[in-house]
């Protein structure tokens, strides 16, 4: 696969067009900044780190776009993540989000929890951050970790362990 950065879709001109209204959120340490309405983030202030999430056009990236790609090129990396019925979502250089959604106005708990899940765990990896996918319980004043794939068990155990 080449490198998807080079494709004109993808590149924001200055002054080409009305930009909407951006929404700023803040998750994982990070400032979101969002034309869409990010169901489950709380607003807040803009700080300093910060990630522009931003809708593309229909035409820019094929249906048929793999499920997971990754390209690297002069330093910049690139991951694509397609997932039907939702949208194709391109992250670059873990600082910016473009979205092509699948549906008229991205608005679900789905396509949000999609967005905050899996979508910003390949931004964090892109900025070198390690991401586990797992459960934690506190006791004693310690804290457990469960770590597996989904379907493990991860949560049962959690909630085993609040139960006792």
């Amino acid at each position: 696969m080449g490198f998807v950065v080079s494709r004109p879709c993808l590149v924001v001109k200055t002054g080409e067009r009305e930009r909407p209204k951006l929404l700023t959120y803040t998750c994982f340490g990070l400032t979101l900044l969002s034309p869409i309405e990010l169901l489950l983030l709380i607003s807040s202030e803009e700080g300093k780190d910060t990630v522009s999430i931003r809708t593309i056009s229909p035409a820019c990236l094929p249906a048929n776009t793999p499920m997971v790609a990754l390209s690297e090129d002069d330093g910049q990396t690139e991951i694509i993540l397609n997932s039907p019925g939702v949208g194709r979502f391109v992250l670059r250089n873990g600082g910016d989000i473009a979205i092509q959604p699948d549906i008229p106005a991205p608005g679900t708990p789905f396509y949000h929890f999609f967005l905050t899940g899996s979508v910003l765990s390949l931004l964090l990896y892109q900025r070198g951050n390690l991401v586990l996918h797992g459960s934690v319980v506190e006791t004693g004043g310690q804290a457990v970790a469960f770590l597996g794939h989904s379907g493990a068990g991860k949560s049962s155990i959690a909630a085993a362990c609040v139960e006792q």
